[in-house]
């Protein structure tokens, strides 16, 4: 059997021999730069915005975005059509567009600080340590793109700091497929506050990844109904700190857009193999199809999987007005070869745009529940834990999941403001039941079961030729966590500068 059991040494080696070859062939054309981040904030609100008003169809619940969607979609926009508002949002995402295109290299600077590290994440933190500096380093190619991105972070309860290369990545584009490898954030799911299978709460694992070059369209009659459809996988592993050192991971996500504004999804995530565990096709085999999740004879047997299904739609109500429905479901377990025991999320959220001033303002629902068998019976510590791999589906002590962990119950009301003067402003609070059952060490956040609120304010604005975000946010009381320098009361800084 082929064997996996150096996964790290392999994607070093993945991205010297994607970026030789991709280099020597494609050398000496220029494009847009592979994908937009989650978490840049701005870019996402503005293309979910267009989505919605049906002004710019593209899949916005598969994260990173490819920037080739965004330029084919661009394309075929209406500009005669549309509102002033939406010109606007237009306009900012055809600049971001010729900066990623740009020939040569790019290089930008991101400091960020804070007095507590930041545990309740959604897609737009922006930190999850006191201190963090980035460096980034990158070139685009037609077919091929590559960025080097140093990191210095402040080490939680210590006074050193920690480096790493989280955020570096070689990409290529070979016929209808994008291979590559590194770490880079991903966010599955239709919410921008939480996923409950993959999310950047926790920090970026290496991995080598495969997906399809932008969005694909069947052409046979028996399948061209699905609409516009992509494919995205990686597989990586894990850190060796754990129960079982050095485990695998499997990722795969497939959505459709069958009607306009409906996006469709289905996700796949798995833990496999590691120190003392078989690593042959035959156990990912295994793995793959759901043999056996809860048997191990000691070597052998399937691993730790979620997977689940989630629907996002959207519409324009009215010429200034949109709103969109979305909802993710993600079993922890598997009966019949599908999903069970389902964590569960649901959400609401609407746009109003203000043609006089080019501004629209957004607001959302949500529900979420992080405990298994929420539907029905409540399965509790089972999500995002596993009898065998019993650090759970975390990394580096951080779920990769929704960042409440399991077994917690919150909702969620936001309001944001973006505004053409590239400023925003954003506010939201938080209902928080965190381990509702009072389990001690299964939940990674609380130490047990805790009700709170949370509030949490956001500005954006350009300054000293960069972006800067101011934050603050409070808790109602202080959380019971096992992490430490963890505040009540906590307000983070964060500037970005582009060379």
């Amino acid at each position: 059997y082929i064997q996996f059991s150096n996964l790290n040494r392999a994607c070093t080696v993945a991205l010297i021999v994607v970026f030789t070859v991709s280099a020597i062939l494609f050398a000496g054309s220029a494009a847009a730069s592979p994908w937009v981040s989650a978490s840049d904030v701005r870019v996402r609100q503005n293309l979910e915005y267009l989505n919605d008003a049906g002004v710019l169809p593209i899949s916005v619940t598969t994260w990173p975005v490819m920037w080739s969607d965004v330029k084919t979609a661009l394309t075929k926009v209406d500009k005669l059509t549309a509102s002033v508002t939406q010109k606007r949002a237009l306009r900012e995402l055809e600049h971001e567009l010729r900066y990623k295109s740009d020939k040569g290299f790019k290089r930008s600077l991101q400091v960020s600080a804070s007095n507590s590290r930041n545990l309740l994440t959604h897609s737009g933190s922006y930190y999850r340590e006191k201190g963090e500096l980035h460096q980034r380093l990158s070139w685009d190619g037609e077919n091929v793109a590559f960025q080097l991105q140093a990191n210095v972070t402040t080490d939680p309860g210590e006074d050193d700091i920690e480096s790493q290369l989280d955020g570096s990545y070689v990409a290529a584009v070979i016929g209808s497929w994008v291979i590559g490898a590194g770490a880079i954030d991903r966010w599955w799911g239709p919410s921008s506050n939480a996923s409950l299978i993959l999310s950047n709460n926790a920090r970026p694992i290496p991995a080598a990844m495969l997906r399809t070059r932008g969005e694909q369209t069947f052409e046979s009659p028996w399948l061209s109904w699905l609409g516009a459809w992509q494919f995205v996988s990686f597989v990586g592993q894990l850190e060796s700190s754990r129960h079982i050192p050095e485990a695998k991971i499997t990722g795969m996500r497939f959505t459709i857009r069958p009607i306009d504004g409906l996006e469709l999804g289905a996700s796949r995530a798995m833990q496999w193999g590691g120190e003392g565990r078989s690593e042959g096709l035959k156990d990912f085999w295994k793995s793959l199809t759901s043999q056996g999740e809860n048997t191990y004879d000691g070597e052998s047997g399937s691993g730790n999987q979620l997977g689940g299904f989630d629907f996002r739609y959207g519409r324009a109500l009215t010429e200034s007005t949109s709103a969109a429905l979305y909802g993710q479901a993600i079993g922890e377990d598997e009966a019949g070869y599908m999903p069970s025991k389902f964590t569960s999320q649901f959400g609401l959220e609407g746009v109003v745009s203000f043609d006089q001033n080019g501004a629209y303002l957004k607001g959302f629902v949500e529900y979420l529940n992080t405990t298994a068998g929420s539907f029905n019976e409540a399965q509790y510590n089972t999500a995002y834990s596993h009898s065998v791999y019993q650090t759970g589906y975390r990394f580096r002590g951080r779920v990769l999941g929704a960042s409440y962990d399991n077994d917690s119950k919150v909702t969620s009301v936001g309001v944001s403001l973006n505004q053409a003067d590239n400023q925003s402003y954003s506010l939201v609070v938080n209902n928080m039941q965190l381990n509702t059952d009072n389990g001690q060490g299964g939940n990674s956040v609380s130490l047990g079961a805790q009700s709170l609120y949370r509030i949490e304010l956001n500005y954006q604005a350009v300054c000293m030729g960069g972006r800067l975000n101011l934050g603050l946010s409070r808790l109602s009381e202080e959380l019971v966590t096992p992490n430490e320098d963890v505040e009540q009361s906590a307000f983070y800084a964060a500037w970005e500068y582009r060379f």
